[in-house]
């Protein structure tokens, strides 16, 4: 049977067949990547903040630290069994399973962290979730977005296309503060990372 990449059982079987399938914990480049998503945080110190397809918790432990509350959430039960376990000692994460929209509820949040979601979405599906997202940030509040610039058979949008997508959204929405950096290596693709403060 061939699953659509947004349902859960995806996921859950690329976890199961392996541990850290996009080796997000040993590759220099997946770490730099994560450092530079932390150095984009525009303050010190949040209140509330949310990651959605949070993998095996990998960049969930280095944003714990900038949070005074952090909701981790994955799709897949496997990885977020394993992110539970890597963040068992920090009192201040709570991870969760469900769709990223699930934890939205949960709000509002003063960060939310979208890294190598966006993709996964729908152009409709994407835009209502942008709009939940919208929905559901307190006043001040700022939003990451990074995403791998590649070609993949499992996303339904390219890195470029869902960012110009949140990119209008964060526009008609008055989102102010927008920074757009791309991230290269000779040896590889590169990835976009965006931000946007909610005032």
């Amino acid at each position: 049977m061939t699953l659509h990449p947004s349902e859960a059982e995806f996921f859950d079987a690329l976890y199961r067949r392996r541990r850290d399938p996009w080796d997000f914990a040993d590759d220099p480049y997946e770490q730099a990547r994560f450092r530079r998503i932390v150095d984009e945080l525009s303050e010190p110190h949040f209140s509330r903040a949310f990651e959605p397809g949070c993998a095996e918790g990998e960049l969930t432990v280095k944003l714990a630290p900038r949070c005074g509350h952090l909701l981790a959430l994955d799709l897949a039960a496997t990885a977020a069994r394993r992110a539970r376990e890597r963040c068992r000692e920090l009192a201040n994460v709570n991870v969760g399973c469900g769709p990223a929209d699930q934890g939205l509820e949960k709000g509002p949040f003063d960060l939310i962290v979208l890294s190598e979601v966006l993709y996964y979405f729908s152009e409709a599906e994407l835009t209502r979730f942008v709009g939940q997202v919208g929905d559901a940030l307190a006043p001040g509040a700022q939003v990451v977005a990074a995403s791998w610039l590649g070609e993949s058979t499992d996303h339904q949008l390219s890195g470029e296309r869902a960012h110009q997508l949140v990119r209008t959204i964060a526009e008609d929405r008055g989102w102010g503060g927008h920074r757009h950096e791309r991230l290269t290596d000779p040896r590889r693709v590169g990835f976009i990372i965006e931000s946007w403060r909610v005032w």
